[in-house]
C-alpha cells in the first residue's frame, strides 16, 4: 500500500503536471460539450498522470545502454 501512496503522491515532474492539466482541460471541455469520447480520453490522461504510467509496454521500450 505504501508503494501506491508513493506512486500517486511522489516523484511529480513537469511531464506529469502537464498531463494532469491537459486531462483536466479536456475533461472540462467534454463536460461542456456533453461528449463521452472526450470524457474517456480525459479520464485516460488523468489516470496516466496520477498513477505515473504511460502508453509504453510496461516500461520495456527504453533504449538499451552499451
Amino acid at each position: 500500500m505504501e508503494t501506491l501512496k508513493y506512486r500517486v503522491l511522489g516523484n511529480w515532474n513537469l511531464s506529469r503536471t502537464i498531463r494532469l492539466a491537459m486531462g483536466i482541460i479536456i475533461g472540462v471541455q467534454a463536460f461542456a460539450d456533453c461528449s463521452l469520447l472526450l470524457a474517456l480520453l480525459a479520464a485516460f490522461i488523468i489516470f496516466q498522470a496520477v498513477f505515473a504510467v504511460g502508453c509504453c509496454a510496461g516500461g520495456n521500450c527504453g533504449i538499451p545502454r552499451r
